[in-house]
């Protein structure tokens, strides 16, 4: 399977995954699951996209790494600042924050367990 293929599976089942867990907060909680669960879902979709972005950019024939690495570290600094901020600022429930943070590392252990059981490989 080509490797953006592979990507563009990874951030469509975060999407679905964050669609059906803000859903679920909706129904199942208030106004502050629905925040939760919405903000810990786009961030953790954003972060995805921007590993898979900057880490592309790295990889090419004729990157400059060194900046892309300075790039991805930064972009590492942000995410823990806006997790910080989300955390302490907005009026969200926690829990559905975290559940939503975590549905992107689900999305990629998901997609790669399907790459392993059909025994396929990725291409560049």
């Amino acid at each position: 399977m080509e490797a953006r293929r592979f990507v563009k599976m990874i951030i469509a089942s975060n999407l679905v995954l964050v669609a059906i867990t803000v859903a679920l907060s909706l129904t199942l909680g208030g106004h502050g699951s629905l925040m939760g669960a919405s903000v810990g879902g786009l961030l953790g979709a954003a972060n995805i996209f921007g590993i898979v972005w900057l880490g592309s950019k790295m990889m090419s024939a004729n990157a400059r790494r060194g900046l892309y690495a300075v790039l991805l570290a930064l972009k590492f600094v942000v995410m823990i600042t806006l997790v910080f901020f989300a955390i302490t600022k907005l009026d969200m429930n926690v829990v559905w924050f975290v559940a939503g943070l975590t549905l992107s590392g689900l999305a990629v252990l998901g997609n790669v367990t399907y790459l392993a059981l059909r025994g396929l490989e990725l291409t560049l």
